[in-house]
């Protein structure tokens, strides 16, 4: 959970918690189990275009609601910009080296989105690409613990009011392939352009569009 947090600014939908839990727990090389967890389309969308510098205040914002301090972002923006560090990694060092305010912060927001993960599983709503946005506008709201118990107390509507329903629903074939971007090819080009609706498959290769999208292109 705190990766979604901190890494994409969103609570975990329940399964790609569940895929990411299991894959973590059997990687054999953690680097490229990171690589392979920060490297979506829902990155690519979301933060793609953004300026080393804004990468770098981006991931305070997420966790901390606050932009780098002027030596963080000099050392980080350093880090990524010669490669020494990949976002994902510095992501990871950020949390795990938040102390006071920073870190009372970072957990309370850890703390609402495990409540909503589990509001999500236990409700059966779709929380997919077109979800992102409240899901991440509901996490960035989460400062302080009162902020957290108003958001766990009323997180039923506040899912219900976020998540759309369930469209149209599928299965990647080929054996379960968890974890993959499909996607409405709009316009016949054979790649996922921005403006085109995506969703990502659960470990068991599922995939769900919400209602009202047009997946016939």
């Amino acid at each position: 959970q705190q990766l979604y947090v901190s890494y994409y600014g969103r609570p975990a939908d329940p399964e790609g918690l569940a895929y990411w839990v299991d894959k973590f727990a059997s990687a054999e090389n953690m680097d490229e189990a990171m690589a392979a967890f920060s490297a979506s389309q829902e990155f690519t969308s979301n933060f793609g275009s953004l300026s080393t510098t804004d990468l770098i205040n981006n991931l305070y914002q997420q966790m901390f609601n606050r932009d780098a301090d002027a030596d963080g972002l000099d050392y980080y923006s350093n880090l990524l910009d010669t490669g020494a560090a990949t976002l994902v990694t510095i992501a990871t060092d950020i949390a795990y080296g938040s102390w006071g305010s920073d870190e009372s912060i970072l957990n309370n927001k850890i703390a609402a989105s495990y409540g909503y993960t589990s509001e999500v599983e236990n409700s059966g709503g779709y929380y997919g690409s077109y979800d992102i946005s409240s899901a991440q506008a509901f996490l960035a709201a989460i400062i302080d613990s009162s902020s957290v118990d108003d958001a766990l107390a009323s997180i039923a509507s506040v899912v219900a009011d976020n998540l759309g329903n369930v469209g149209s629903t599928g299965v990647v074939q080929g054996g379960y392939v968890g974890g993959a971007t499909v996607f409405i090819d709009i316009n016949g080009n054979g790649k996922q352009d921005a403006d085109e609706p995506f969703t990502i498959t659960d470990a068991n290769g599922d995939f769900a569009f919400p209602e009202g999208v047009n997946t016939f292109g």
